[in-house]
């Protein structure tokens, strides 16, 4: 085979750069689930709101699963915001678009503490408080929306803890396969047919590497609550400055 022109070898590097570019101006898709990766849940000590996922999948032209290089500022912390429920229930931060919380300042993830570490009664929890003014004011999330689900909602939460502390966090599958389902239906409900891997949480990693919670709130915040060692997650976007030094090889995906 003969060896390409020295003008060619302009060409190609000329072409690289320019795709360089435009992945560092704009991202880009990974087509394909992201593998699992196991990590400390207490290592996810933010919140991204508004999520990506919904806006992402709205957007893209293919079907499946995917990951993103996305650049901005979206992994970047609102100074003195406090997020309650997350999801698409909170507007996107005034003059800021999207953006991270530190977990401690996640109502959700403190009103689990109070539950599970404190003793509190759901009730009692700013939380929870929120949940009740939301439906007051005719704007209830959804399964929240009579007392009634929230009760039952609130007794589901009550048996993840239960199941978690005593038989330890299992994935998707391991539940699935040791017929302890609650967990399982619930959440193969949002997916039919879809594998339990890629039902599993999804985290977002900024550009400091720094992990941040994109979806599966419920299971990521009790098992830190919980003090669970390991969890397994998706790495759903990246941002691609955290490429510049460490090389796409460091994503974590596996």
């Amino acid at each position: 085979m003969r060896s390409p022109s020295a003008p060619n070898l302009r060409r190609v590097r000329a072409g690289f750069e320019v795709a360089a570019r435009i992945s560092r101006n704009f991202g880009y898709m990974i087509r394909g689930a992201p593998g699992l990766i196991r990590v400390n849940p207490a290592e996810i000590g933010w919140v991204q709101s508004p999520e990506w996922r919904m806006s992402l999948e709205m957007r893209r032209p293919v079907r499946g699963p995917a990951s993103y290089v996305l650049p901005g500022d979206w992994d970047q912390a609102v100074e003195g915001r406090t997020i309650f429920h997350g999801g698409p229930y909170e507007a996107r931060f005034e003059g800021v678009g999207r953006g991270t919380v530190p977990m401690e300042r996640y109502a959700f993830f403190v009103a689990l503490r109070e539950r599970f570490v404190d003793g509190r009664r759901w009730e009692d929890t700013e939380w929870f408080q929120w949940i009740a003014s939301r439906r007051a004011g005719g704007r209830p999330i959804s399964r929240y929306a009579t007392p009634e689900a929230a009760r039952s909602r609130l007794q589901w939460l009550d048996r993840l803890a239960e199941q978690i502390a005593m038989d330890g966090y299992r994935s998707l599958r391991e539940l699935h396969f040791r017929r302890r389902s609650s967990l399982v239906r619930y959440t193969a409900r949002r997916a039919v047919g879809v594998p339990f891997e890629e039902l599993e949480p999804f985290v977002n990693r900024g550009r400091d590497g720094r992990l941040i919670l994109e979806d599966g709130r419920h299971r990521i915040c009790m098992a830190r609550v919980l003090g669970v060692p390991e969890i397994p997650v998706r790495v759903f976007v990246t941002h691609s400055d955290f490429f510049e030094t460490r090389g796409p090889s460091s994503s974590g995906d596996s």
